[in-house]
């Protein structure tokens, strides 16, 4: 998880789906803080990870 806020760089990048590097850089960062939130809002733990795989 990231120590800090999101840098505003990344965010930019984002804004273009095939930038790859960047939300490979995104799902580094946040993939286990989503995965947390979404399974502690009872979702089934299956179901996030399969969304996250997307």
């Amino acid at each position: 998880m990231p120590t800090g806020p999101t840098r505003p760089s990344l965010l930019l990048r984002l804004r273009d789906p095939a930038d790859a590097a960047a939300w490979s850089e995104f799902d580094h960062d946040y993939r286990d803080l989503i995965l947390g939130i979404a399974v502690a809002e009872a979702c089934s733990t299956p179901m996030p990870r399969t969304c996250a795989k997307r």
